[in-house]
């Protein structure tokens, strides 16, 4: 007899459904009047929500979440030169003529 496998697609369509949520999210933050006039509020809350849509994609979509951990050996690299790149412009953006 043949084995059949099924997989299902409850997984990538709750992860779908939870970057519909987050994508509303984005958008109902710059109507919260507690954080309208606070502009650096609304960014974090902004980048906040950014990451956790790119964790998930990143994890399901680019299944990354059944990886190995070979994976680490490319994130790490990655995150170390992100992290330069940041120190690297710190003085350059926040040393501009406005």
């Amino acid at each position: 007899m043949a084995h059949s496998t099924q997989v299902s697609d409850k997984p990538t369509w709750m992860v779908f459904a939870g970057l519909i949520v987050l994508t509303a999210g984005t958008y109902a933050i710059s109507f919260v009047d507690a954080i309208k006039n606070d502009r650096e509020a609304t960014a974090w809350a902004a980048m906040a929500i950014s990451t956790a849509k790119a964790a998930l994609v990143v994890l399901f979509f680019m299944h990354l979440k059944y990886e190995g951990r070979w994976k680490y050996t490319l994130l790490i690299p990655v995150a170390f030169l992100a992290a330069v790149l940041v120190f690297a412009l710190h003085p350059d953006i926040y040393n501009r003529n406005m």
